[in-house]
C-alpha cells in the first residue's frame, strides 16, 4: 500500500516539493537498505541518466517564456530545464521506490500477505519473483566460471557480446529445467490436490506497533486525500511557471505526504540504532 501510494503519487504529480520530497526520501530509504560497495556506482548512473533526461528535455522541447540561449535559432528555455528536472525526479524516485521495493518485500512476505486472499496466484507469483533472482544469481557464477576458463579474454565487444548470450542461454535451459523439476515436486507433495487442504506456516505476526504504524499511514494519507480535494495542488511549467500558493490546504498537503515518504526512514534508523545497541550489550 505504502509503494503503490508513493509510486501512484510521484508518478500523477508535477509540484516540485511532492517530487523534491519523493526525490530525496527514495534515494536516502534505499541508501539504508542497500549496503554494498557497488552502491557509488550506481548513484553515479542515476547522476547521469538524471543529467541526460533533463538535457533531452531542453533540446526537444522549446516552449517557454524565459530564453536562455540559442541554438540554430531555437531557444532552450528555462521552463524547459525545469520541467527536465521534474521528468527527471519521477523517474529515478519511481526507480529508488520500487527497488526499495523489491528489497523489502520478499518472497514470504507476499506469501504471507496474499496466500489466504489469492492462493494460487501469490503462489505463481512469488515463484517467479524467486526465479528473478535466481536467474540473476546463476548468470553471475556460470560468467565468473567462464572467465576462468579464459572464454572472456578477447576484448573485442562482438565476441564479449556473443559469449554473455551463450551465458543467457544456459542460464535459460538451466531455469527451464529447474521449473519443471520443482512442477513435478510439487505435484508429487500434492500442491494442486485440491482435495487436499493444505496449511501454511508463517514466521510474520502483526504486533502492535505495526498497527500504530499502519494507523500513522493511512491518517495522514486520509488527509492529503481530503485535502487535496478540497484544494488540489496545481502546478504548471509551461508557458511559464507557476507561483507556489502558501495556505492551509497547501500546508496541510505538504506535511502529510512528507510524513508518508519520511516513515519508513525512521523506521528502519531506528531498528538500526535498536540493533547496534543490543549488539553493544554482548
Amino acid at each position: 500500500m505504502f509503494y503503490s501510494a508513493m509510486i501512484f503519487i510521484t508518478i500523477f504529480s508535477v509540484h516540485p516539493f511532492i517530487l523534491a520530497s519523493s526525490f530525496i526520501c527514495s534515494i536516502i530509504f534505499y541508501s539504508i537498505l542497500e549496503k554494498n560497495s557497488e552502491l557509488l556506482s550506481e548513484y553515479l548512473f542515476y547522476f547521469v541518466f538524471f543529467i541526460f533526461i533533463i538535457l533531452l528535455n531542453m533540446l526537444f522541447s522549446h516552449d517557454g517564456v524565459t530564453p536562455i540561449l540559442f541554438i540554430n535559432d531555437k531557444p532552450i528555455t528555462m521552463e524547459s530545464f525545469y520541467f527536465g528536472i521534474s521528468t527527471a525526479s519521477t523517474l529515478c524516485s519511481v526507480l529508488f521506490w520500487s527497488k526499495a521495493y523489491f528489497k523489502i518485500f520478499t518472497v514470504d512476505k507476499f506469501l504471507f500477505l496474499f496466500s489466504n486472499i489469492v492462493p494460487k496466484l501469490s503462489l505463481i507469483l512469488s515463484m517467479s519473483m524467486q526465479f528473478i533472482s535466481v536467474i540473476k544469481r546463476d548468470f553471475v557464477r556460470i560468467k565468473n566460471a567462464q572467465i576462468t576458463l579464459g572464454i572472456f579474454s578477447d576484448e573485442s565487444y562482438f565476441t564479449n557480446l556473443y559469449s554473455n548470450l551463450l551465458v543467457a542461454r544456459t542460464v535459460l535451459t538451466k531455469s527451464l529445467e529447474t521449473s519443471i523439476d520443482k512442477s513435478d515436486s510439487m505435484k508429487a507433495r500434492g500442491y494442486f490436490n485440491n482435495s487436499i487442504k493444505r496449511s501454511t506456516y508463517y514466521k510474520y505476526k502483526i504486533y502492535n506497533r505495526d498497527k500504530i504504524i499502519m494507523s500513522i499511514f493511512f491518517i495522514f494519507s486520509f488527509l492529503f486525500v481530503v485535502f487535496y480535494a478540497m484544494k488540489p495542488m496545481i502546478f504548471n511549467y509551461y508557458p511559464e511557471m507557476s507561483k507556489i500558493e502558501l495556505n492551509i490546504y497547501f500546508a496541510v498537503q505538504m506535511i502529510s505526504f512528507f510524513i508518508i515518504a519520511v516513515l519508513p526512514i525512521i523506521i528502519e534508523i531506528k531498528e538500526e540504532l535498536y540493533w547496534r545497541y543490543l549488539q553493544s550489550k554482548i
